[in-house]
């Protein structure tokens, strides 16, 4: 069990014994681990930190933020759990986004280019970006299993005063 001082999070990923998180604000990465906390800063590219992912042996963190220039190119980076210089993946421009790893180490950047159309690629490592796929269906919320065999997706369908959410399994 972790207490968190920070009255609210962005993103939070366990790490072995211990968090990171990113706090409200997206100014920096807290990391807690066998009672030890340090700092990541926010590199000064960014504006902000939106969303945070750890390896499988909680070595290294991933996020993404957006671009203090225009804040409409979204950057992913990898640092060191321990912290250190961070190694720019990619990037793209995007409406809002999120990055986690894969069972195989790589990185899944999701990407919504527009509104409600989700773009998946995966970063095997700095500028090595292999485009997934689109999915052709609007899509509020995306999520994809590890091994990038199972995913599911939920959309907003307004019908008036009424909302309506569906299950759909395929055969």
């Amino acid at each position: 069990m972790l207490e968190v001082p920070d009255s609210s999070i962005r993103a939070a990923v366990p790490l072995p014994d211990g968090w990171a998180w990113i706090p409200a604000g997206g100014t920096r990465i807290i990391v807690e681990q066998g009672g030890q906390r340090r700092e990541i800063p926010k590199p000064s590219w960014f504006s902000n930190l939106t969303s945070l992912g750890a390896s499988r042996d909680g070595t290294r963190l991933l996020y993404t933020g957006w671009g203090a220039a225009t804040e409409d190119t979204l950057r992913l980076e990898e640092v060191p759990v321990t912290g250190g210089t961070p190694t720019v993946l990619a990037s793209s421009f995007a409406e809002r986004g999120s990055a986690r790893f894969l069972s195989d180490g790589s990185a899944l950047f999701t990407v919504w280019l527009e509104p409600e159309s989700v773009t998946l690629y995966r970063v095997r490592g700095p500028g090595i970006v292999e485009a997934v796929g689109t999915v052709p269906h609007v899509a509020a919320l995306f999520s994809v299993s590890d091994d990038l065999q199972r995913a599911s997706l939920a959309w907003r369908d307004s019908q008036g005063d009424a909302w309506l959410y569906r299950v759909v399994k395929p055969n």
